[in-house]
């Protein structure tokens, strides 16, 4: 199993490698304004009302909408991931939605699932505002460090986590929320645990999502058995398009889903140290770093 420092760099810029490593999670200007434009516009011609309070484009069944979604979205991040990220390649885009709600709650700290085997290699999810966000209108929370907790596999199913007895400290105590403006982008660890605020505006929150994986890894995805939670069933996923994140998925799998293996998998809680350890933990990229690194980003995009 590697370790934190044997991983291959994500980021080209040893600067953002950095405040990634150690955080588990980086902010960096992504989108212009023409191309937060035609982000939104792509979601409202393809959807426009969410179904649900709680929504993203990876529900939908496939079909015409989705891959419009899927399409449409490349062509407008592959030009920045191919200079941010020139070993990763994108394997799933997506809008993630959030209605506007008096009374609306939190989406927990949670960690997605696993896309890679996590003991060799990295993959890396992102989150897009569209609209400047903070935590009145459901700007994303995260706890700094948690990607160094250990190897969670995040399964469908009833899948325990090592953080469920903790839960509540880490709302508590240990999450911090991470305002953007409209085109900067929330880069985190897969195994970084995250979540949302509640959107109490009046409007619908819509942002990008996508995940990468380094250039020549197959897009995994673990199952719990049906009957032996304990179990895990790993599949190599050949076409992203027909999988609905909605639903758990069962045996027999469906084309475009191999089963690869098993594996025996229970969650074992942290320790009351660990958790200590994690207790108010500072959002750490201090001012001037964060500021030097946004301006290298623009002009490496061409913004300044």
């Amino acid at each position: 199993m590697q370790t934190e420092d044997d991983f291959p760099p994500v980021f080209a810029a040893p600067g953002i490698e950095g405040h990634f490593t150690r955080d588990g999670y980086v902010v960096l200007p992504f989108f212009n304004e023409e191309e937060v434009a035609a982000c939104k516009k792509l979601y409202f011609d393809t959807m426009p009302e969410p179904p649900a309070d709680f929504f993203t484009t990876g529900f939908l069944p496939d079909g015409e909408p989705r891959r419009k979604v899927k399409e449409g979205l490349e062509r407008l991040i592959a030009p920045h991931v191919a200079a941010l990220m020139p070993t990763y390649s994108t394997c799933v885009r997506h809008f993630i939605v959030k209605r506007g709600r008096p009374d609306a709650g939190p989406l927990h700290l949670h960690q997605d699932f696993n896309f890679v085997d996590q003991s060799i290699q990295r993959a890396v999810h992102v989150w897009i505002a569209l609209a400047d966000v903070d935590e009145r209108n459901g700007c994303l929370t995260v706890l700094p460090g948690s990607h160094k907790l250990g190897l969670h596999i995040s399964a469908m199913g009833l899948n325990a986590t090592p953080y469920d007895p903790y839960c509540q400290v880490f709302e508590d105590d240990c999450k911090v929320a991470v305002p953007m403006k409209a085109g900067e982008a929330l880069f985190f660890d897969e195994r970084t645990l995250h979540g949302s605020c509640p959107n109490t505006s009046l409007d619908v929150r819509v942002a990008m999502g996508a995940v990468f994986l380094p250039h020549g890894v197959k897009q995994r995805l673990y199952v719990t058995d049906a009957v032996e939670p304990g179990l895990l069933d790993i599949l190599e996923v050949e076409s992203e398009t027909l999988l609905d994140y909605s639903a758990v998925m069962r045996p027999p799998y469906p084309e475009g889903f191999q089963k690869i293996g098993t594996v025996e998998y229970t969650a074992k809680p942290l320790s009351p140290e660990v958790v200590q350890s994690l207790r108010r933990v500072p959002a750490a990229v201090p001012a001037a770093s964060l500021r030097a690194t946004r301006r290298f980003v623009a002009r490496l995009f061409g913004r300044q």
